[in-house]
């Protein structure tokens, strides 16, 4: 990014850290994060972000609003190059899943 002349800056202890220490009143969005969770907000709570299971894009909430986002399976994202195979695989993987859990 510095190359392009974007200026960046290192948050010691990470993005988390600076919701911890901050009002981040300056933050709009959320923060992805790699566990069931897939985002959170700035008061550290559960964001409103979905994970694509097709793909693992983090998707917004109008993203899954797109006629190209099926619940376990695609979104719009992924939904051109989806499989049948793929689709087979997602299933069988949501079936063992629904019984570990």
């Amino acid at each position: 990014m510095e190359r392009h002349g974007i200026d960046t800056y290192q948050l010691k202890g990470g993005i988390l850290k600076y919701f911890e220490q901050t009002t981040s009143k300056l933050w709009n969005g959320e923060c992805f994060v790699f566990d069931y969770r897939v985002s959170l907000n700035k008061e550290l709570l559960k964001g409103t972000s979905k994970l694509c299971y097709g793909c693992n894009t983090p998707l917004t909430i109008k993203e899954t609003k797109s006629s190209k986002y099926e619940k376990g399976f695609s979104c719009p994202v992924c939904f051109d190059n989806m499989t049948e195979k793929k689709r087979r695989s997602l299933k069988d993987k949501r079936e063992h899943w629904k019984k570990v859990f």
